[in-house]
């Protein structure tokens, strides 16, 4: 998706991931709105794709239609909510890092999908990965509507706050991390001997 719709829209299609932008002053605040509601809707269209490809036996399966969920007996909120963070800042700090200029071009779809499947490996035990608000709504959805499994306290209040919070923190990071320092004075100055040669008085002979 990075290499196909990238050129056009940006290829956000992660509403942390716009809000991480937007809040460091990258994306302006006034296409948010259209943003976050593509993106829902993207996911509500992807959970009817499940649904259509395998039927009601989706609803079945435990969480089924991939709706995220972490099991309160062994995991708390606190955890739930950090590693979801978390997962979601190391997302938000590689495309940062990837789309900056000073790296190489071409690799970006390469990185960012790379990392999302690293990422799934590490949080998905945990709590099924969300790292995504419109992921995590879309099979909700859906999900709820056939009267399978339903989890909207989680959603509201753990996977959207924390995504949205890791997307905040990593960008705000990636900005302190990565703006070239500028020296005080210049690195030049600072090393360079200065040419005392004119203060020398000449040696004469008698």
């Amino acid at each position: 998706m990075v290499y196909t719709v990238g050129k056009v829209s940006g290829c956000h299609i992660n509403p942390a991931v716009t809000f991480g932008l937007a809040v460091t002053k990258r994306f302006p605040w006034r296409e948010v709105p259209l943003y976050w509601a593509s993106q829902v809707v993207g996911a509500i269209a992807g959970a009817l794709a499940i649904w259509a490809s395998f039927g009601d036996r989706i609803f079945d399966l435990g969480a089924g239609a991939g709706v995220v969920d972490f099991n309160g007996a062994v995991t708390s909120w606190g955890s739930a909510m950090f590693i979801e963070a978390l997962g979601t800042a190391i997302l938000m700090f590689t495309i940062l890092g990837i789309v900056d200029t000073r790296s190489p071009e071409g690799w970006a779809g390469l990185v960012i999908g790379l990392v999302v499947v690293a990422i799934i490996i590490t949080v998905g035990p945990v709590t099924n990965a969300s790292i995504n608000p419109a992921r995590g709504l879309g099979p909700l959805l859906i999900s709820d509507l056939n009267g399978g499994f339903h989890n909207w306290t989680e959603q509201l209040f753990a996977y959207i706050p924390a995504n949205l919070v890791g997307a905040g923190v990593a960008a705000f990071a990636y900005d302190l991390v990565a703006t070239p320092r500028i020296g005080s004075p210049p690195i030049q100055a600072a090393v360079t001997e200065p040419d005392r040669a004119d203060s020398y008085e000449p040696i004469t002979t008698p």
